[in-house]
């Protein structure tokens, strides 16, 4: 500290077990340890007496008390330099009293390494990196929120860069790597909403053959934070039934959404959403069209601008609204009606019997040429030989 340095090389929780409840009025078992400490009459009559000449001072001096300023770099009177600071391979419970909610956060280890702020050289000294790896899952099932249940491993490694360098005021900037190795999550509501879209249901039937539970391995994303907006980008993750990547901004104070998602689903089930489909063209097609349009050919037609050149069914989303009220929307591909498809292949065929039957028209009437062009030669040629 006389070399105005504050130096730590470690300070570590090594496999805590915590507990952690809140009871139904909002507190926590540990809120009595942050609670201030009372005063005593004595006390409180001495700090408002001192408060109380302070605002007198300075309305002599024709100023107001001074308010609250923000946190700045400048404010920090020593270099920091620590080494790490954190827990490794804990276990946390959490319990909800109000609504009897528990959740497990297993083999946690969450650190905050390589710490250096310096206000005398901020553009080079103004950095925290970042380790987090745990493992989260309800016990029971879930009592509100997005999902039902869920099992999630998670890996995060990044920076954080705790004061902006321009206005030198505290203002983190979170830029890391998510990936999360393995999970499952029931209920998934934004999951839901684009498996179960108006428009996509209408055309090929629900996707309920999907499995209800979402699970990945090795899925991952690339994150920035700052201002309450955390953009993602580069996301991705996939299983045995189909692989997502997305994109886009979440705003963490409201949990407002603005996403892009692209769905591919495995090439075995595209038979099934044929099959979905040729049902629904059935009840599509009525009256003398059953005599010339297929059920199946429809479904084909109906089918093909989902299929990418694997011949996976490739979907495109936009997702607006938030976390619970998911709003996607179909952007990829362009869906009409099964009823339009069926009057376009009604057309088709209208045009291919016309052209049949003008082409039938076209041979008789050449024929009829050649048949009266033959007689004339017969002609001729009786002719001719009459003369020799």
């Amino acid at each position: 500290l006389l070399k105005k340095q504050f130096v730590l090389n470690e300070l570590m929780l090594y496999t805590p077990q915590i507990n952690i409840v809140r009871y139904k009025s909002g507190a926590f078992n540990f809120s009595d340890l942050l609670a201030p400490k009372k005063m005593t009459p004595e006390e409180k009559a001495e700090l408002e007496k001192k408060m109380k000449e302070e605002a007198e001072a300075a309305k002599e001096k024709g100023k107001e008390p001074e308010k609250s300023k923000p946190l700045t770099a400048d404010d920090i009177p020593v270099a920091i330099n620590i080494g790490s600071v954190g827990m490794e391979n804990g276990n946390i419970n959490f319990t909800e009293m109000a609504s009897g909610q528990k959740i497990n956060i297993y083999k946690v280890t969450a650190k905050v390494f390589d710490i250096r702020i310096d206000p005398a050289t901020l553009e080079k000294n103004d950095n925290v990196s970042l380790n987090v790896s745990a493992g989260i899952k309800t016990v029971g099932r879930t009592q509100s929120g997005s999902v039902q249940s869920f099992d999630i491993g998670f890996d995060i490694n990044g920076n954080i860069i705790p004061f902006d360098k321009k206005t030198r005021k505290l203002n983190p900037e979170i830029i890391v790597k998510a990936g999360s190795p393995y999970g499952t999550m029931t209920g998934l509501q934004i999951f839901n909403e684009m498996m179960n879209i108006e428009q996509l249901t209408k055309y090929c039937g629900k996707f309920d053959f999907l499995k209800k539970d979402l699970e990945w391995k090795n899925g991952y994303v690339s994150i920035h934070f700052k201002d309450n907006v955390a953009t993602l980008k580069d996301g991705k993750f996939a299983n045995d039934d189909y692989a997502l990547t997305f994109g886009g901004k979440i705003n963490v104070a409201s949990m407002a959404l603005d996403l892009n998602t692209d769905m591919t689903i495995a090439a075995k089930h595209t038979v099934k959403v044929k099959s979905q489909t040729t049902k629904l063209a059935e009840k599509a097609i009525t009256g003398k069209m059953k005599d010339y349009v297929k059920a199946d050919q429809i479904a084909d037609a109906a089918v093909k601008p989902l299929l990418n050149d694997k011949g996976e069914i490739y979907l495109k989303y936009e997702i607006k609204g938030t976390a619970e009220k998911p709003a996607p929307k179909l952007v990829h591909p362009a869906l009409g009606s099964l009823a339009d498809i069926v009057k376009d292949a009604g057309k088709d065929i209208a045009g291919a019997v016309a052209d049949k039957a003008a082409d039938a028209a076209k041979a008789k009437a050449e024929d009829k040429l050649k048949k009266e062009a033959d007689k004339k030669t017969d002609k001729a040629a009786k002719k001719l030989k009459k003369l020799f």
